[in-house]
């Protein structure tokens, strides 16, 4: 008798908003070249902030470009990391083809969830830093921030809680 696995990698309705959310991010990410010229003409622009969101480190208008280059890479790398699922470290050991189809399931939705919090992250810091240094806002928004972080540990905490609970269904 012959199993055939189901296709893990399966896009559902769901995953392909996730991939429209992470691109409509990722071009929001950008945005803030379209003005680039208005900060080009700047000695210097906001590049770090403290705890509390003021601007404590200033530097070249030029670095602004490493953010959206950084989004555009972990995009990519997220891509074609989600498409390695047999390749991950599992946080359970994979006992039987059922399970492994579960497990890489949730391991491929987790890289599906990840990557629209990641690069919201960067969209964050990057329009921010663009609305600092145009004096449209004096600080970062912090609640913001935070949020974003915590987000992104909930759904890791999410799929880790959901696939610890396979190593009792199998």
């Amino acid at each position: 008798m012959i199993v055939l696995m189901n296709n893990p990698r399966r896009k559902t309705t769901c995953d392909h908003l996730l991939e429209i959310v992470s691109l409509v991010i990722l071009g929001a990410t950008i945005f803030p070249f379209i003005h680039f010229g208005k900060l080009a003409k700047m000695a210097s622009i906001p590049i770090h902030f403290g705890i509390n969101g003021k601007v404590d480190g200033w530097e070249n208008p030029y670095l602004l470009w490493f953010i959206p280059a950084i989004a555009i890479t972990l995009y990519m790398g997220l891509t074609y990391i989600e498409r390695q699922y047999k390749k991950f470290h599992y946080p359970v050991k994979i006992k039987n083809e059922e399970m492994a189809d579960a497990i890489y399931r949730l391991g491929i939705c987790l890289i599906r969830h990840i990557k629209p919090v990641v690069l919201a992250i960067f969209c964050f810091i990057s329009n921010s830093v663009f609305l600092v240094a145009t004096h449209r806002m004096e600080r970062l928004c912090m609640p913001v921030f935070y949020v974003l972080i915590g987000c992104f540990f909930i759904v890791i905490l999410f799929y880790l809680v959901k696939m610890t609970g396979l190593r009792k269904r199998y």
